[in-house]
């Protein structure tokens, strides 16, 4: 229906039911670009640049697919300056900013914004002729925020009063600069922080060019060091370099990874990452995808597990709790011919019986090695995708709502490949629906989640627009209490924001609350409980939700006229091969933060339903935007559910 919709249909292959996530942060080795004080991303300059700079794909980008980091934070702002000279619009006030994250807040971290003004393009290149009258000035930010949330910081406002006094101004050069004192005596941390920075911002001019860089080539190749590492992984004692390479035969993103030289022993070439663990967690197993053009049984891989209390131990390896648990693995038993890949997994670590205590976080450690030259080092390469855990999330599909503010909500649905869903209500008198964007990490209760938030790209009724590129509306941060309430804050681009106090409206059969995971008896189809599209025509599609009273369900697209429509249906127990009528009921003329109430929907008209199987059914809508009859099919299956 939506960019992520298109997401989870390319994952529809996924539908086996599964109790795995990709937990891991870059699982799949997406592509990345690094820069150089010589030769920075497309309409940016990069100056006193301590490393490199790069630019990668990453699922959490705040405003499309990619976000900017630098690799190595230094100790003051005087290092790495990300900058761009942007024309100043006369009349207009002016002020800049941007968008920033990273999972490790620290009041110790910081963000600087600076502006300099000139009367030229070729000065404001040049750094020639600072007008002096204003401007110089340096906004610092302490990051003590909130962790892996977007946040927008911004500058002072000049105004154009100001600046006409000043004299002369056509042109600001705008300066983005990040800095790390949080490690021992002040320097930065080791290893490295992330902060990453997307959606850069200037009102009062046209710019910033490549705001969201997206404007990247990326390699074939891109290499890291020691301590530096692919987003969201750490490389420690390497014994040459580490790659990301562009292949034909990779499994995801068109990317491998692999170490340049084995060594003999697993002490070198170890990838890191620290993974929360969500609670009620009880196991804990790696997995990984492995390919070698030259299998040899003097080759294998290790996966090592080390248990943490918190973010901070796991990150210094501080206070381990119990033993570090190792898995080795002979390449050769599950990749017998050259160029095939195997998939290999560590044995699991039992919480209970393996551990003194219950852990917060797992480092999860991949190695390898090569004894193929009798006994030594024989050149050979192991490639590497999909790095995977078993950690199971909290169970919390459900149609969720403010009871402050009923007549609008969300629909969640936490699938096999994350969590997803949508958000109903209205605007400027018009309905309005929002289609979250996925989340794939784990769901920890009391940690916030932050996802794009997509609006309706387009269309009339039966007749949905191309969906594979629809306007991104906001974001959208989440925090589970339990797995029956939460809070949330959805705020638009355009600066409208609402906050919720959000409580379970209905428990979804075959999903036992307040366990979160244990699956309860049911002898109804519980598996009808999914998001379902036609599709041939996709972009509009329903969200049906099967509850201890009944089937009921949510239907988004578009009206005769074009504007956005969703209907709610009311509840009927159901049959497979049998045809249901669902009455479907919709409001008019609320706002953004006052809903049409309940008791004041309208009804639309009917739909009739005939659930072919658990997958496949039969849709007949017939109401005041007309007629259609779609043959939809589940998109893809709720976790937690057993499968049909």
């Amino acid at each position: 229906m939506k960019r992520a919709l298109l997401t989870l249909a390319a994952a529809s292959t996924l539908l086996a039911a599964s109790t795995s996530f990709a937990v891991l942060v870059n699982p799949d080795f997406a592509p990345e670009e690094a820069f150089t004080e010589d030769a920075a991303p497309a309409g940016w300059f990069l100056r006193d640049q301590e490393a490199r700079a790069l630019i990668s794909r990453a699922g959490f980008a705040f405003s499309s697919e990619n976000v900017f980091r630098f690799e190595a934070l230094q100790r003051g702002f005087g290092d790495n300056k990300l900058e761009q000279c942007v024309s100043i619009e006369t009349g207009q006030d002016f002020d800049f900013g941007i968008w920033l994250r990273t999972p490790t807040p620290d009041t110790e971290l910081g963000l600087r914004l600076n502006v300099e003004f000139y009367a030229s393009e070729s000065d404001c290149l040049n750094r020639d002729d600072r007008n002096g009258n204003i401007g110089n000035d340096d906004f610092d930010f302490d990051l003590d925020i909130l962790p892996n949330v977007w946040t927008r910081f911004g500058s002072d406002s000049y105004s154009a009063d100001d600046l006409e006094d000043a004299g002369n101004i056509n042109f600001a050069r705008i300066s983005y600069r990040v800095r790390d004192r949080s490690g021992e005596e002040g320097q930065p941390a080791d290893p490295l922080t992330q902060v990453y920075l997307d959606g850069a911002w200037a009102n009062g001019s046209p710019g910033p060019a490549n705001a969201s860089f997206d404007e990247v080539n990326f390699p074939a190749d891109i290499s890291f060091e020691e301590g530096s590492g692919p987003i969201g992984w750490i490389l420690r004692d390497l014994s040459e370099r580490a790659f990301l390479s562009q292949a034909e035969f990779a499994r995801s993103n068109g990317t491998v990874f692999w170490f340049e030289q084995l060594e003999r022993g697993f002490g070198d070439n170890k990838l890191d990452q620290c993974v929360p663990l969500p609670p009620g967690t009880t196991e804990a197993t790696v997995s990984a995808w492995v390919m070698t053009m030259d299998p040899h049984p003097d080759l294998r891989v290790r996966f090592a597990s080390e248990f943490y209390g918190n973010q901070s131990d796991c990150l210094l390896r501080d206070n381990q709790i119990g033993e570090r648990f190792d898995t080795d693995i002979l390449i050769t038993e599950q990749v017998a011919d050259a160029g095939e890949w195997g998939r290999i997994e560590s044995d699991p670590v039992l919480f209970a019986e393996d551990l003194p205590e219950t852990p917060s976080y797992l480092r999860v450690s991949v190695r390898a090695r090569d004894r193929s030259d009798d006994g030594e080092p024989g050149g050979l390469v192991i490639f590497f995708d999909d790095i995977d855990t078993n950690l199971v999330n909290p169970q919390l599909t459900g149609a969720w709502f403010d009871e402050q503010t009923p007549g609008q909500g969300f629909n969640l649905q936490l699938t096999t490949v994350g969590l997803f869903g949508y958000y109903y209500g209205y605007h400027a008198g018009e309905q309005l629906w929002l289609q979250l964007g996925i989340y794939d990490g784990p769901i920890v209760f009391g940690q916030p989640i932050d996802v794009p938030v997509f609006a309706p790209s387009g269309g009339t009724f039966g007749q949905p627009d191309d969906p594979t590129a629809p306007p991104v509306w906001g974001r959208m941060v989440t925090t589970f209490e339990s797995c029956t309430s939460a809070t949330a804050t959805l705020t638009s681009f355009g600066g409208m924001s609402q906050s919720f106090d959000l409580d379970l409206l209905a428990t979804i059969d075959g999903l036992q609350i307040p366990d979160c995971t244990d699956l309860a008896p049911s002898e109804v189809p519980v598996q009808l409980t999914a998001a379902w599209f036609d599709p041939d025509t996709a972009g509009q599609g329903w969200n049906f939700l099967y509850a201890p009273n009944g089937l009921f369900g949510y239907f988004y697209g578009y009206d005769a006229a074009g504007n956005p429509l969703w209907l709610a249906t009311g509840n009927l127990p159901v049959a497979i091969g049998e045809t249901v009528t669902l009455d479907l009921f919709y409001g008019q003329g609320g706002t953004f933060t006052e809903p049409v109430p309940p008791a004041g929907l309208e009804t639309w008209g009917t739909a009739e339903v005939t659930f072919s199987d658990c997958r496949n059914a039969e849709v007949s809508m017939m109401g005041v935007d007309g007629d259609q009859t779609q043959s939809i099919t589940v998109l893809v299956l709720t976790e937690g559910l057993t499968d049909c």
